[in-house]
C-alpha cells in the first residue's frame, strides 16, 4: 500500500515514461526522432557547482551530451559524453579517500583539474538474456555507500558483458574486461621525432596489459531472498583463452593449468545476500575474499586471510510515512585488493574497483532519509570512517603479521545533510552541508585543507546527469 507521497511520485514516473519507446517525455531533448523500428534521442548535459571546505572555496562545471538509440526489440547503444572542469583551493586532486569516482586528469592546471567521461555501448539483447560491447559503469554486490566486490569508485573501462536471465529464480552474469595497469613495459618502448630540452628522445610508451574477467550468479528461491555467488580474476600480459568461457572457476585455473605464482594471476572469491522482511526491512551483506589459505584456517590462522565485508539494514517508512533509515558497517583487512605482482592488483589506473575506503580500513554510516514532497529529498547522517597504513604486501608472505588498522591511521568524522529537489526528470538541484574532523598520522598522503575541523558545503545545479 502506497502512502500519498509515494502515489504521486508513481504518477510522476507514469507520465515522465508514458512514451512508447519508454524514454522521459519532459525532458528537454535537442533531437528525438522515432518510428516503427527505429528511435533515436539526443539530450544536453550540464552541471555548475560551488563548493568551499573551511576557509577554502572552488567551482566546477560539466557539459556534454547523451545519445541513445534502438532498432526493434533486439539492438541498443547509446554514447554519453561530458568535459568535467573542477577549480579553486579546495580541489582534491587524488581522489584517494573518498567515494567521488576517480579520473586520469588530462593535465594538472594552476587553479585546478580538468578530465573527460566518455561511455558507451551497443548491446544485442534477446528474450531471456543480451551481450554488450560497453565502457560504462556498473556494481556488483549490496551496498548503499560502496561496494566490497565492484563498484564506481575507478573509471569506466571497456568490457564485454553477458546477462542471461532463463528463468525467475536465477540469473547469471559475466564480463570481461581491458584496465590499465600504469606500469610500463620497457620492451615496447621507442623513440619518437620530438625531444626534450636537453636532446634527448621523447619515448613512445606502452603499459604492461591488463584484464579482469569475473562471474556472478544470483539466485532467488524466494521472492524476498537474493543469494549471489562469484569470482573474479586479474591478469596480466596476453590473453587467456579460459578466462572468456563465462561459466568457469577463475580462482584455481593458474594450478590447474601448471602456472607458477610469479607468473599466474590474482583470484577472488565474494557471497552476496540480501532479504526483505515484512516489505519493509532490508537485510544485506556482501562478503570478498581476496586470499585465504584453507590448511591455515583450519588451524584458527587467518594471518593471511585477506578479507572484505559489509553489512547493512535500510527501514522504510519507520516511525512516520516517508522516513527511511539506513545503517551500514564496512570492514575491510590489510592488503585486500593489493599484489605482490603490481599488475594484478585489484585497481584500474590506481583506483580501487571494489570500496573506495581500499585496504585497512573501516566505515560505519547512519542516515535518515525524508521526503517532503515529491522530489524533494533531506538525507541526515552521521558516518565514521579509519583508514590505516598499506606495507608492502610481501610483509604477509614474509611472516610479518601486522593487525588490523596497523600505522599510520587517518580518522574521519563527518555529521551533515543533503537536501535535493528534483523539479523535471534529470534536472535537480542539490545542497550538501556538512562538519567534518579529520587527523591523519600521515600528513602526505591527505590534503591540507582537509585536516582539522572545518564546516564545508556545496551547492550544484545539474541536468542530464
Amino acid at each position: 500500500e502506497l502512502n500519498d507521497i509515494e502515489n504521486e511520485e508513481l504518477n510522476f514516473y507514469l507520465k515522465e515514461f508514458s512514451g512508447s519507446e519508454g524514454f522521459p517525455v519532459s525532458n528537454w531533448k535537442l533531437f528525438k526522432y522515432k518510428d516503427k523500428n527505429f528511435s533515436f534521442t539526443l539530450t544536453p548535459i550540464l552541471k555548475y557547482g560551488f563548493s568551499f571546505n573551511g576557509n577554502k572555496s572552488g567551482w566546477s562545471r560539466s557539459w556534454g551530451a547523451y545519445l541513445w538509440g534502438t532498432y526493434s526489440n533486439w539492438f541498443g547503444s547509446s554514447l554519453n559524453f561530458t568535459d568535467n572542469g573542477e577549480y579553486g583551493d579546495n580541489v582534491d586532486i587524488n581522489k584517494f579517500f573518498t567515494p567521488a569516482t576517480g579520473h586520469w586528469n588530462n593535465q594538472h592546471l594552476k587553479d585546478g583539474i580538468e578530465y573527460s567521461d566518455v561511455k558507451g555501448s551497443i548491446s544485442f539483447n534477446w528474450g531471456w538474456g543480451s551481450v554488450s560491447l560497453m565502457k560504462d559503469y556498473f556494481t556488483f554486490g549490496n551496498g548503499e555507500f560502496g561496494q566490497l566486490i565492484h563498484s564506481t569508485k575507478a573509471p569506466d573501462y571497456p568490457h564485454i558483458r553477458l546477462e542471461l536471465h532463463p528463468v525467475k529464480w536465477f540469473g547469471f552474469y559475466y564480463f570481461h574486461g581491458w584496465l590499465t595497469s600504469n606500469v610500463n613495459d620497457s620492451v615496447y618502448f621507442f623513440p619518437t621525432t620530438s625531444h626534450h630540452a636537453d636532446g634527448s628522445p621523447i619515448y613512445r610508451k606502452k603499459y604492461v596489459s591488463k584484464y579482469i574477467a569475473a562471474n556472478y550468479a544470483l539466485f532467488k528461491p524466494f521472492y524476498w531472498l537474493n543469494i549471489g555467488l562469484g569470482n573474479s580474476v586479474i591478469y596480466d600480459r596476453e590473453i587467456r583463452p579460459e578466462f572468456f568461457i563465462p561459466f568457469l572457476l577463475y580462482k584455481f585455473q593458474d594450478h590447474d593449468l601448471g602456472l607458477g605464482n610469479n607468473y599466474g594471476s590474482n583470484g577472488q572469491l565474494f557471497f552476496d545476500i540480501s532479504a526483505i522482511l515484512k516489505h519493509k526491512y532490508r537485510f544485506y551483506g556482501s562478503f570478498f575474499l581476496d586470499n585465504a589459505s584453507i590448511r591455515e584456517v583450519l588451524k584458527d590462522d587467518f594471518a593471511r586471510t585477506w578479507a572484505g565485508i559489509t553489512f547493512g539494514v535500510f527501514s522504510t517508512n519507520i516511525l512516520i510515512d516517508n522516513l527511511d533509515v539506513k545503517f551500514e558497517y564496512t570492514r575491510i583487512n590489510p592488503w585486500v585488493y593489493e599484489h605482490y605482482i603490481p599488475t594484478t592488483t585489484y585497481k584500474h589506473i590506481n583506483f580501487n574497483l571494489g570500496h573506495w575506503i581500499g585496504q585497512n580500513a573501516d566505515m560505519l554510516h547512519l542516515q535518515l532519509n525524508y521526503k517532503f514532497m515529491r522530489g524533494l529529498n533531506l538525507a541526515m547522517y552521521v558516518e565514521l570512517t579509519r583508514k590505516g597504513g598499506l606495507l608492502s604486501s610481501d610483509a604477509q608472505y614474509d611472516d610479518i603479521t601486522e593487525k588490523f588498522l596497523y600505522p599510520p591511521v587517518r580518522r574521519d568524522k563527518k555529521i551533515g545533510f543533503t537536501v535535493q529537489y528534483e523539479y523535471l526528470q534529470d534536472l535537480k538541484v542539490l545542497f550538501n552541508f556538512n562538519y567534518s574532523s579529520i587527523t591523519d598520522e600521515d600528513k602526505t598522503r591527505t590534503p591540507a585543507f582537509l585536516l582539522g575541523k572545518h564546516t564545508n558545503g556545496s551547492i550544484s545545479f545539474s541536468y542530464g546527469l
